[in-house]
């Protein structure tokens, strides 16, 4: 299994031969650092940690420090374990080109997360009035 960590910059299209436009996601590459190796021997099972964007030493504490002085590289701001990832040792850069051309890959990610929208923002529902005393209900879902 391959695997790498980016950041989404943004949305674009691609247009085909016929004419129609596929929507395509732009993902932000910059170089990953193997931070860790777990194998079967050492931990139970297989695995790679990779790290992700620069972190100042001032901003990291000192188990991020420790991890990124044993691969002889700064401290990361995302750390993630990739599992049956394995063929790369500790201090290892990888980019983009461990995937070739027209490969299919599996992108997860986590949301920005926007809290309770409410039912007018959420759902285009209608205000109550804000004026002549119907002062409950302004923006409160139902009756």
């Amino acid at each position: 299994m391959k695997g790498i960590l980016g950041r989404k910059a943004g949305m674009t299209q691609v247009f085909v031969k016929d004419g129609t436009s596929i929507p395509v996601t732009v993902v932000e590459v910059l170089p990953n650092v193997v931070l860790g190796v777990h194998t079967e021997e050492t931990s139970g099972y297989v695995s790679t940690q990779l790290g992700y964007g620069d972190k100042k030493d001032n901003k990291a504490n000192k188990a991020e420090i420790g991890i990124a002085k044993k691969a002889n590289t700064s401290a990361k701001y995302f750390i993630k374990e990739i599992r049956n990832m394995e063929g790369h040792q500790v201090g290892d850069v990888l980019d983009a080109t461990i995937f070739e051309e027209g490969e299919f890959v599996d992108v997860t990610g986590t949301s920005k997360g926007k809290g309770f929208q409410g039912t007018i923002k959420r759902y285009n529902f209608k205000m109550g009035d804000a004026t002549h005393g119907n002062s409950l209900s302004h923006r409160s879902p139902g009756s």
